[in-house]
């Protein structure tokens, strides 16, 4: 198995909506709970279709040819928010507290 880091030089955190449907009072209610996915990748970028797309820098092995690998994506609406995290942590990095 590869280590993770291998898939880019930059860490990443992408908040998602898992939208949950709990019963209240006989009537179902949406609660939204966002979840955090951590990953590795050189780039995100977000497209003008508004999916959020990450990719790191990847070898050929049958060219050498250095090439632009898509490593996640999400669609649009499925993604909160994305920002560069800490690797020891998880906490958004260039923002004080």
């Amino acid at each position: 198995m590869k280590e993770a880091s291998t898939f880019g030089r930059n860490y990443w955190c992408v908040k998602i909506s898992n939208t949950v449907y709990e019963r209240v009072d006989e009537e179902d209610a949406k609660v939204t709970d966002p979840t955090e996915i951590y990953l590795y990748a050189d780039t995100c970028e977000v497209l003008p279709s508004g999916a959020l797309e990450f990719r790191y820098s990847g070898v050929d092995r049958q060219t050498g040819k250095v090439s632009s690998v898509l490593n996640m994506a999400f669609a649009p609406g499925n993604w909160i928010c994305v920002y560069a995290a800490d690797i020891e942590d998880g906490t958004a990095l260039a923002v004080e507290t």
